[in-house]
């Protein structure tokens, strides 16, 4: 196998930045593990994003997850969101959008004592309900909103 110059030096440079990553102590073997991600990207509904991601852990809905985005888009392929909250613990965060061919749109992994304020442009494939799932350590904390895309969105 033969690398080119340009393949070489962009996967030393991944190569390098993971190790260095890994050993300030932002990445753990855990996060490294992909199957659960795999997994949870490949699933075709909101529902087996949300029991595979929350494994055996409880998803109850909580108003201290504060999701904000419009309840009307005017264009499916730029919309706004932000997720903020107050509570400590919490270890990640996803964004389920129901009717998009890839429901998981974004997972993010927090670390310890992180303050919860997550913005971010989503696309969404037509009007549905856009979910974020807050993992603690010993539940899955919800919050949900119907979003009413009007024209331009990402699907077919």
């Amino acid at each position: 196998m033969s690398l080119s110059r340009r393949a070489f030096i962009e996967k030393g440079t991944s190569l390098g930045l993971l190790a260095a990553a890994w050993a300030a102590g932002l990445v753990t073997p855990g996060m490294l593990r992909a199957s659960v991600l795999e997994d949870a990207f490949a699933a075709k509904t909101s529902d087996q994003v949300a029991r595979i991601l929350a494994g055996e852990l409880n998803i109850n809905p909580s108003k201290e997850i504060l999701l904000n985005i419009p309840a009307t888009a005017e264009n499916g392929a730029n919309v706004p969101v932000t997720i903020s909250s107050n509570l400590e613990g919490i270890q990640s965060i996803a964004i389920i959008a129901e009717k998009n061919p890839v429901p998981l749109v974004g997972l993010f992994r927090l670390a310890n004592d992180t303050e919860i304020y997550l913005q971010a442009r989503l696309k969404l494939a037509s009007s549905s309900h856009v979910t974020v799932l807050a993992n603690t350590d010993d539940q899955i904390l919800s919050s949900r909103q119907y979003v009413k895309v009007t024209v331009g969105s990402c699907g077919p």
